[in-house]
């Protein structure tokens, strides 16, 4: 008969025999005539991670700096952190990512257009390329005290390399007199990376 012996588990009139498994893990077959494992269940957000912007920046930063890992209270981190280094994101692991980010501007005087890119490296940061992150542009606005948010359209990555496939974000603008904002307190500028599963 089919049931729990000790730390066994046995499937009546099979011959196979299981080990029992631990909080979280359910019980599936390892394929015909073999027996059956507890495991852990496939699916869900395994990574899900929050970068604010912790001082503002002027000019033509590319990459942009001074990121910061969201730790605030209800911050809703999930999984391992990527890391960071000069403006330069790295992936925890590979997998299919989402990415989506929010930038607060502010502009003192202005007249022109500026954007936010993002930028894909394949071969660990040696060389650079936009086309698959896309750009968002701000064209010919004149403006004096004034400011917004520029939303980034999310887009996918498919990171099948933690080494090599590397991420960052910069701006570009005709004049110098626009201001990303960034605090240590406020979540004013923000980048959000959601690993929505393997590769």
């Amino acid at each position: 008969m089919s049931g729990i012996v000790g730390s066994r588990f046995n499937i009546r009139g099979s011959g196979l025999v299981g080990s029992l498994g631990t909080d979280g893990q359910v019980f599936t077959s390892s394929g015909a005539g073999k027996s059956a494992v507890y495991e852990a269940a496939a699916g869900g957000i395994a990574n899900a991670r929050e970068w604010k912007l912790s001082s503002s920046v002027t000019g033509d930063p590319d990459p942009i700096t001074g990121w910061s890992t969201c730790t605030d209270t209800m911050a809703g981190n999930i999984g391992s952190d990527m890391t960071h280094s000069s403006g330069v994101f790295s992936f925890p692991s590979t997998g299919i990512w989402l990415i989506q980010a929010n930038f607060k501007w502010y502009a003192q005087s202005y007249s022109g257009d500026w954007r936010v890119h993002f930028q894909l490296s394949v071969d660990g940061g040696s060389n650079w390329t936009g086309g698959v992150c896309g750009e968002v542009y701000q064209r010919e606005m004149s403006a004096t005290n004034t400011n917004g948010v520029m939303i980034h359209p999310p887009f996918l990555l498919d990171i099948a390399n933690t080494t090599n496939n590397k991420i960052r974000c910069g701006i570009v603008q005709t004049n110098d007199n626009i201001i990303i904002e960034g605090s240590s307190g406020e979540k004013t500028t923000f980048i959000q990376f959601i690993r929505l599963g393997d590769t």
